[in-house]
């Protein structure tokens, strides 16, 4: 646990955190990661900067899944709140498309490349696969702004609940 790294793409700097907590469906940060994710951050202010980690570190509204997301990301708040430079926190996991602002980033969480969950904003929602279309989010640094596009590959995968 902790394999974390980050590189440069043209303009744009990435960084990739490892949240897997094994037998576990919520994730965590291992101690250190938002340390060196500080570092890496400090080591490029000017860089523009996307930070991916799977779990979202945010209360998305969706409490059925909410409980599996990140474990306490208070630091890691602070640290992307301590760099402006971060335009974009994208994670996955909950098998549906999010936008939200978090730490003063914009979240987006990725839907699902294999099935969606039902929208349930029900406070004691249960998680329920849905016969929707499998997709994934790119990414485009164009014209100093980063432009995110969801876009399906299929149109329903069978799987329904």
């Amino acid at each position: 646990h902790g394999l974390h790294y980050a590189f440069d793409l043209g303009a744009l700097r990435l960084v990739i955190l490892d949240s897997l907590v094994p037998g576990r469906p919520g994730g965590a940060l291992p101690p250190g990661e938002t340390v060196w994710l500080d570092a890496m951050l400090a080591a490029r202010p000017d860089a523009p900067t996307v930070v991916f980690v799977h779990h979202p570190p945010a209360t998305t509204g969706l409490a059925h899944v909410d409980r599996s997301a990140l474990d306490d990301d208070r630091a890691f708040a602070a640290t992307i709140r301590r760099h402006p430079q971060v335009v974009r926190v994208s994670c996955g996991h909950l098998h549906h498309a999010v936008m939200l602002n978090w730490a003063g980033a914009a979240l987006s969480v990725c839907p699902s490349t294999a099935h969606q969950f039902a929208l349930d904003l029900a406070p004691d929602g249960s998680i329920r696969p849905v016969d929707g279309p499998s997709a994934f989010q790119l990414h485009r640094w164009h014209r100093g702004t980063l432009h995110t596009y969801t876009t399906t590959v299929s149109t329903g995968n069978g799987r329904t609940g």
